[in-house]
């Protein structure tokens, strides 16, 4: 495939991607080597006092630990709930499959707030999860799930689903019929071809629906704050009191690039990790067996 033909459309989508989006972000980050001069002002020369000052503020300390435990928590928890779900949409009939897709895909395009505030709803003191929780028995006073870092995990993992779902369901869909039917006709049960057959093909494409839902977790702001009420801080919240509330760009500026490190730092640790053990299991699969398959 001659992939030379492409280049003028890309050319354009590259451009634009410079000019509205990396030149800004550089200017950005520009600031957080610059001193604090107060109400919106800096100036300077270059320094690194900035990242000292901050990466000494044990409250600082405690929300990267924050932002990295959310996120960490919520990809895992959303894999978990996606991955049986896209089974299940790729494995049924043509008509529920339909169906199914299509919900999932149309609530995308509800509104992060819509869904924060009914959430908010939900996991208050006289909400339906606490009176359910009590009228089960399974509680004796009502749990504190709003304002609390369950309540946003639970916000979070209902938000990205959707994202998760579609990311997996290619990753299933390259499962081969003829193989499951092949293990099916060897006698081995489903739980066993799951286990010995469709997971060991998909999950080295799962790192990159997880680490997609481990970024967009990191960098979400909206559903930290209407369900965290105040009290989950994370990165994107000091970002934006930092910039919006306390004009204080440099300070602003030195949280989005510590941000961007982490996320970098994971993606790069994931498609290595992805990496290697691709390596590992193309070293111990047959030359023969590689291509017939």
């Amino acid at each position: 495939m001659n992939t030379r033909r492409w280049y003028p459309v890309l050319i354009p989508a590259a451009l634009f991607l410079i000019a509205f989006f990396v030149w800004p972000e550089i200017q950005f980050l520009r600031l957080s080597f610059q001193e604090y001069q107060g109400q919106a002002r800096s100036g300077g020369g270059p320094t690194l006092r900035n990242y000292t000052d901050v990466l000494s503020d044990p409250f600082l300390r405690k929300g990267i630990l924050t932002t990295l435990k959310l996120s960490a928590i919520v990809a895992v928890i959303t894999a978990l709930v996606s991955y049986p779900l896209a089974i299940a949409i790729v494995r049924a009939g043509p008509r529920l499959a339909r169906t199914m897709f299509v919900i999932v895909v149309s609530s995308m395009f509800m509104s992060g707030v819509v869904r924060a505030l009914g959430w908010r709803v939900l996991l208050g003191d006289s909400g339906m999860v606490n009176d359910t929780l009590l009228a089960l028995h399974v509680v004796d006073t009502p749990v504190t799930l709003y304002g609390s870092f369950t309540g946003v995990t639970i916000g979070m993992v209902h938000l990205l689903i959707p994202y998760a779902v579609l990311g997996i369901i290619p990753i299933v869909e390259s499962v081969s019929p003829q193989l499951l039917q092949a293990s099916y006709g060897m006698g081995a049960s489903r739980p066993y071809t799951f286990f010995r057959v469709t997971l060991p093909i998909t999950a080295r494409g799962l790192v990159a629906p997880l680490l997609l839902v481990f970024a967009l977790t990191a960098g979400a702001f909206t559903t930290p704050t209407l369900l965290g009420g105040g009290r989950v801080g994370v990165l994107s919240i000091y970002i934006r009191e930092q910039t919006l509330m306390l004009l204080n760009y440099p300070r602003g500026a030195v949280y989005a690039a510590i941000l961007l490190v982490l996320v970098f730092a994971v993606f790069l640790v994931g498609f290595l990790a992805s990496g290697r053990r691709a390596r590992r299991t193309r070293r111990r699969t047959p030359a023969a067996t590689r291509v017939t398959t």
